[in-house]
């Protein structure tokens, strides 16, 4: 199994990267072949660092240490998950688990067409902090599949401006590829008080897409 590439470099990509897998591997533990000792030391770690996060996300309690502290954590973070994705054969990973752990392999590769689902990705609001909105993808037709049909990623599109628009007057654009559960995005000083405004799409290995999901807006804080 390669290993090169797995974890976002944007620091919060990864933490909504570590969530979302952490999450998953609890869910399908069993499934995985995931052994308690690892599964343990990964909760110890994802405790230290959600401790920690909070405090690096806000600007009143954020320090030189905390910096630091959040720097040692996602390496120790790597290199446990490294040590699950090795220790789980390779038979057991679904497409799905290899999409959302981000894992190259054979399951997605025997060059078959993905027949694009026939409807579209729920979407919501996970979270909204300072300049931050963290969008959740559901697939509703199979609300434990990690957000995404097999074969599928989402495609997003996003505008920024006055609030109370209508469906039809959003131009649409800053089309960008996720494939994961959690996507945040984050936003300048400048854009604050202005309306972001999201949509998005199933996408298969050769591009076709499905139809949009609904239209969600909110403020920029």
């Amino acid at each position: 199994m390669a290993d090169r590439h797995i974890f976002p470099r944007d620091i919060y990509e990864f933490n909504d990267y570590v969530l979302v897998c952490f999450q998953r591997l609890i869910d399908y533990q069993g499934r995985l072949l995931v052994s308690d000792d690892n599964l343990f030391e990964l909760m110890e770690l994802m405790d230290k660092w959600n401790l920690n996060w909070d405090a690096y996300i806000d600007s009143t309690k954020c320090t030189t240490s905390m910096i630091h502290l959040k720097d040692s954590l996602r390496l120790l973070l790597e290199k446990t998950f490294r040590i699950i994705y090795k220790d789980i054969p390779d038979s057991k990973f679904s497409p799905v688990d290899r999409s959302v752990f981000n894992l190259k392999g054979v399951s997605l590769e025997s060059g078959h067409k993905i027949n694009i689902v026939l409807y579209g990705p729920s979407i919501a609001i996970d979270r909204v902090v300072h300049l931050l909105h963290r969008i959740r993808f559901n697939d509703p037709e199979h609300p434990k599949s990690g957000g995404m049909p097999e074969g599928h990623n989402i495609f997003l599109e996003s505008y920024l401006g006055e609030k109370d628009l209508k469906n039809m007057e959003i131009p649409f654009a800053n089309g960008r590829k996720v494939t994961r559960e959690l996507f945040s995005i984050i936003y300048t000083e400048t854009e604050v008080g202005k309306t972001a405004y999201y949509r998005a799409y199933y996408e298969n290995t050769t591009g076709e897409r499905s139809v949009q999901s609904i239209i969600i807006s909110v403020l920029v804080n």
